[in-house]
């Protein structure tokens, strides 16, 4: 007889570890990389780091804590997928 087992994480099993607010921002740093079209999270940390999106809050923090709670943007993995 076999037995499958399927294991998945939740965002809600990963906003636990995280406050209010640093879910809250993820939420709104999520939106934003759709709304840019859809960078890797590489890609996104180099605009950060070098000021290329004007008046942006967002630390390089704050982008690893959206990967994290996210994980890989689906517009992103379409792309690459055709």
């Amino acid at each position: 007889m076999i037995n499958d087992v399927v294991l998945f994480t939740t965002v809600e099993d990963k906003t636990i570890k995280y406050t209010v607010r640093e879910y809250s921002n993820a939420k709104k740093l999520h939106e934003l990389q759709n709304n840019i079209g859809t960078p890797s999270t590489q890609d996104l940390i180099r605009y950060i780091d070098e000021y290329l999106i004007p008046n942006c809050p967002v630390i390089r923090q704050g982008i690893v804590r959206e990967d994290d709670i996210f994980g890989p943007n689906i517009g992103l993995l379409n792309e690459k997928m055709m």
